[in-house]
């Protein structure tokens, strides 16, 4: 931005002049294992609604935390096992079908909607759960 109002005559000089860039993000390639999933899996057991559901989801569909958080009611098809998340929910913006374990259905059905709220896991039945 300042390169370019220098260019105009805006500004003198920019006060970014000099200033290295930021290093390159180092993308994570390490997930938890076996026994760390058994354990994080036992220890939902002392969440509250609707954190437990929520974190076994994760383990269980090996989704990203905001797929799962902001999972919809209108996503799922539970009868034929899927959940069916469109393009726009997704990292590389093409749908993807999840198929759903037998565990995960189980969970899913012993949440309640909350009326006029798509959310599957909400707070306030107006906004997906955060944090």
């Amino acid at each position: 931005m300042f390169a370019w109002a220098r260019s105009r005559g805006y500004v003198v000089q920019s006060p970014a002049e000099g200033i290295e860039k930021p290093s390159a993000e180092i993308a994570r390639d390490r997930a938890p294992n076996n026994n760390e999933l058994a354990e994080i899996w036992a220890a939902t057991e002392k969440l509250d609604w609707p954190f437990e559901p929520a974190i076994k989801l994760l383990i269980l569909t090996g989704q990203r935390r905001e797929e799962v958080g902001q999972m919809r009611w209108s996503e799922l098809h539970l009868d034929e096992v899927v959940w069916r998340l469109p393009g726009d929910r997704t990292k590389n913006g093409q749908p993807h079908d999840i198929h759903l374990s037998a565990e995960a259905v189980q969970i899913l059905r012993t949440i309640t909607a909350i009326e006029d709220c798509d959310f599957v896991f909400s707070t306030n039945g107006k906004t997906p759960i955060s944090g």
